[in-house]
């Protein structure tokens, strides 16, 4: 038997002994089949995220660069090395990072991509950011002391002042404080210490309040007298947590 394809047919023609005959060429898909026209082509057509090129007796087939969202692909022709990829829909994925020592990916409200950002610390802990780590401490309990030997100074929160002057000292109140944070004093040097406030601020000492602003203070009667005052009322209102000693209220 002697096979032979016409092209303009688009079959087999064969021989065999005395006589001869024909047979269709069919290609098989995964859905359907096709026949190559008479003139003998047969056509290979890329679909979705596919596409086809021909030389001489070769034919390529490729995915599209990129491949998208929808087809399986990122969307993208590369990816940063180290970054770290969100989703967008049937955009291409996000690329986030590299990030820096001690970042994490942060949550933003929904439909908002995550942030590269690093953990603050709050009153009383600190933290060190390495390679591939985050170290959290407790500082020091949370409180710093400080001795102050002049005769007026600020306090900052989550701050102990030690007074200790012969003359008077005066320590203002914290500008700025939020719910809970506290301050303390204690009395050392012979000439006491006084606790003045910034305008809109007022201590609340048991059933005693101090006249509201610049004008309102606390004032130790004894040397060694101590207080401590939590803030109940964002930056304005402070009430005595705890004292030893007596005090005046103006």
């Amino acid at each position: 038997m002697v096979w032979k394809y016409n092209p303009f047919s688009g079959e087999l023609d064969y021989t065999m002994g005395p006589g001869t005959g024909t047979a269709s060429i069919e290609f098989a898909t995964d859905s359907g089949s096709a026949n190559p026209s008479g003139a003998g082509v047969l056509t290979v057509a890329g679909g979705t995220g596919i596409n086809t090129s021909g030389s001489s007796s070769t034919v390529t087939i490729n995915l599209d660069d990129p491949v998208i969202v929808d087809n399986g692909g990122t969307g993208r022709t590369s990816l940063t090395d180290g970054a770290i990829l969100v989703g967008d829909g049937t955009n291409a994925v996000e690329q986030i990072g590299p990030l820096t020592d001690g970042q994490l990916l942060i949550g933003d409200t929904a439909g908002v991509s995550p942030a590269a950002a690093t953990l603050t610390a709050g009153a009383g802990v600190s933290i060190v950011n390495g390679a591939g780590s985050i170290t959290i401490s407790a500082s020091a309990g949370g409180f710093t002391w400080n001795e102050e030997t002049g005769t007026a100074a600020n306090m900052a929160v989550q701050n102990g002042y030690i007074a200790n002057n012969a003359s008077l000292v005066t320590l203002t109140l914290p500008a700025t404080a939020a719910l809970g944070e506290v301050v303390q004093v204690v009395g050392k040097g012979a000439g006491l210490f006084k606790i003045g406030q910034n305008a809109g601020q007022t201590i609340h000492y048991i059933n005693s309040d101090t006249t509201t602003g610049t004008g309102g203070s606390l004032t130790a009667i004894e040397q060694y007298a101590a207080i401590e005052l939590v803030c109940i009322t964002a930056n304005t209102d402070w009430a005595v947590l705890d004292s030893a000693g007596n005090f005046t209220v103006v």
